[in-house]
């Protein structure tokens, strides 16, 4: 099938924030639970006497990021996930602005929005050239000079004790930043995540 679906976090993680970071439309994120691949049209967990069982996502930090596997009939629970918080408070901070700054090439595609940065390099991952499909440029965020953090790999709350959770990109005077993008991975920066 060539769906995007959790059994392939990392495409599904990224998917999920161009979705959010993208202009057009109202982003619609859609939490299921797994089932077999030999049976799509298995339905959620049940209780006695065929009624659907309550959603219960991951316990604790489990739910804070995509799993390998989930049991059958459990939900995903992705609007849990750390970095999809982090692109729902994105995607407030950018509210309607439009894409500026856009570029797209082979495997990359990134604009900015309002206050917000967002890139994505949308090679797929294929294991043997990950380094050969890394994006690595310089592009024009748009944003003012600082540091920021990547809300994606840091999450909701992307600063703790005056650093970056996650990764973080310098922005230059004249609006530009160095990044490197693995195959299949996003950034996204915004004002409420500069450090300096």
């Amino acid at each position: 099938s060539n769906a995007i679906t959790y059994r392939d976090p990392q495409k599904y993680l990224t998917a999920s924030a161009f979705l959010l970071a993208d202009a057009l439309g109202k982003p619609m994120l859609y939490t299921g639970y797994a089932f077999p691949t030999s049976d799509p049209d298995t339905g959620p967990a049940l209780k006695s006497g065929d009624v659907i069982a309550p959603a219960t996502c991951p316990a604790g930090k489990l739910s804070l990021k995509p799993q390998t596997k989930y049991k059958s009939g459990t939900f995903i629970c992705m609007e849990r996930w750390s970095a999809i918080q982090a692109m729902i408070q994105w995607h407030h901070e950018v509210a309607d602005a439009p894409m500026t700054n856009v570029t797209s090439t082979p495997g990359l595609f990134a604009f900015t929005r309002g206050s917000g940065f967002f890139a994505m390099n949308g090679n797929q991952q294929i294991p043997g050239r990950t380094a050969k499909l890394t994006v690595r440029t310089t592009l024009q965020t748009g944003l003012p000079q600082g540091v920021y953090c990547d809300v994606i790999s840091s999450g909701a709350a992307p600063v703790s004790k005056g650093k970056c959770v996650g990764s973080s990109v310098t922005v230059a005077a004249d609006g530009t930043a160095k990044i490197s993008l693995a195959p299949m991975t996003a950034l996204a920066l915004d004002a409420a995540s500069k450090l300096k």
